[in-house]
């Protein structure tokens, strides 16, 4: 048995963007938006264009914006508080998110708490999938965790892969292994199904296309436009089966490591996650192995194109790490039950631990 819900208006394509005031104003969730809280991260050169775009779509519209930007990787419980005062205080009646995964995570719960009427995601980068979805991972700086929420689901999500086109080579990277992390993990799951299977594994062959051309041709809209939909189809594909030891790890590490990347710490431990849980899976595996194996040599090289060094973590946090990510809700689904000396092993293997 399975349960399967979508809960939010999805719209993709190029230029999708420019249809988003008429879209709002006949959607029953968006009409009758007059100011939103624009939730983004730290405005920056690569993303500034896309804001000022958005803003300007809205304004032509008739829909006022206010601006934060107080989002930080791995947003924490401080900046969803200022997110909530300044809807409060600039006057707004709904949300948008724009950017990745941590804004749109942040904007869900500031829409939640402060009874927004419309919540709209728009995504500038491809891979959490978060736009499709209510829940938000959010990071405790007193408990050391990242914790995953149910808040509320965006009412519409807008993905134009033209928005993502000015990320930079390494956020497109980060961006996208966290994606192929949602197929591949979705799809070994204990609770995989018939429909979480078919879109993650056509998200799977998608990136095993697209990966290295986005990487290494920003421009390239058509590599653009594969990994936008390759991280929906994933997205989706969480939300029915959820995830695995990988995605419990890293949340893990995260949540001690506040300053980690994200994607990156998914691109050192799936390998060996795969590894590890490919006995309970042989039957699935034949299917996907040579696209798998395809994307795995991709992360490699382009791990040493953009230069990236292994994390290290201290010893003295690895029985936290482990005792933590044994009792994260991404462990549940794992396909092969996992022990604290199987996890230690993972660790040792998949970063420098001094």
């Amino acid at each position: 048995m399975y349960d399967l819900s979508l809960p939010c208006h999805v719209i993709f394509g190029e230029n999708a963007v420019d249809t988003l005031p008429g879209l709002m104003a006949k959607h029953p969730g968006t009409a009758g938006a007059g100011k939103m809280l624009l939730v983004t991260s730290e405005v920056m050169a690569w993303n500034r264009p896309v804001i000022e775009r958005i803003r300007s779509i809205l304004f032509k519209g008739g829909v006022e914006t206010a601006v934060f930007d107080g989002i930080e990787p791995n947003p924490t419980l401080a900046n969803i508080d200022t997110g909530k005062i300044q809807y409060r205080a600039m006057g707004c009646d709904a949300v948008m998110a724009l950017g990745g995964g941590s804004p749109i995570d942040a904007a869900k719960i500031i829409a939640h708490d402060c009874g927004a009427g419309a919540l709209v995601a728009v995504p500038t980068t491809a891979g959490t999938g978060s736009e499709v979805s209510g829940w938000s991972v959010i990071s405790d700086s007193t408990t050391l965790e990242k914790r995953s929420v149910f808040t509320r689901a965006p009412d519409m999500a807008l993905l134009d892969p033209v928005l993502t086109a000015t990320m930079p080579p390494r956020l497109t990277f980060f961006t996208a292994v966290d994606a192929f992390s949602h197929a591949l993990e979705s799809y070994l799951s204990k609770s995989a199904n018939c429909f979480s299977d078919s879109l993650a594994f056509k998200s799977i062959f998608l990136t095993a296309q697209h990966l290295a051309p986005a990487v290494n041709s920003g421009h390239d809209l058509t590599a653009r436009t594969g990994l936008l939909e390759a991280s929906l189809l994933s997205g989706i594909a969480m939300m029915s089966a959820g995830l695995g030891a990988g995605h419990a790890l890293a949340n893990t590490i995260g949540g001690i490591y506040h300053d980690s990347v994200h994607g990156w710490l998914v691109a050192q431990i799936l390998e060996n996650v795969w590894q590890f849980n490919k006995e309970k899976r042989a039957d699935k595996i034949r299917d996907i192995d040579p696209a798998v194996q395809q994307i795995f040599t991709r992360i490699r090289d382009l791990s040493r194109q953009l230069n990236l060094d292994t994390d290290t973590l201290k010893k003295q946090h690895l029985d936290l790490i482990v005792e933590n990510s044994l009792k994260n809700v991404n462990m549940q689904t794992n396909p092969r039950d996992a022990t604290r000396e199987d996890l230690m092993v993972l660790l040792g293997n998949c970063f420098k631990c001094v």
